[in-house]
């Protein structure tokens, strides 16, 4: 995981990847009619851990 982590540029390099990867999700989430808000205040937002619900409690049944 080191010999990774040293290949991709560092610790300073992942995060920015993950921080970018992150950002679009959150992006697409906050835009989108079909799902709601992300679960998460923005200030409050996890790069690991992205959580959503779907628009409505319908959806939300039928995806189960």
């Amino acid at each position: 995981m080191l010999q990774w982590l040293k290949a991709q540029g560092g610790l300073a390099a992942v995060a920015q990847v993950n921080e970018r990867k992150a950002g679009k999700l959150y992006a697409e989430l906050d835009r989108t009619g079909l799902l709601r808000r992300p679960t998460a205040d923005k200030a409050d937002r996890s790069l690991m851990n992205v959580t959503f619900r779907l628009s409505s409690e319908e959806l939300e049944k039928r995806s189960s």
